[in-house]
């Protein structure tokens, strides 16, 4: 939440319930190896089909806010 206070960028929350979303996540961080896991979603319509829009602006978004995030993580 700070690096995108900092950078000004606009975040949305939601909230999963266990495996509702498609990606490894939860199993990773459910696995007992100590590994912290973020997962970033980004607003997109028609996903997995041949015509997948999202607006590259979030894109770009997205890349500034997880360089950000492990930038501020380094100097821990």
């Amino acid at each position: 939440k700070a690096v995108a206070k900092e950078q000004e960028i606009p975040l949305q929350y939601v909230t999963m319930c266990e495996e509702s979303y498609a990606t490894d996540t939860l199993t990773v961080s459910k696995s007992g190896m100590d590994c912290p896991c973020m997962e970033f979603g980004m607003p997109r319509r028609y996903s997995h089909s041949p015509i997948e829009f999202f607006n590259l602006n979030d894109t770009v978004r997205m890349l500034n806010l997880l360089k950000g995030i492990v930038a501020k993580n380094e100097t821990l």
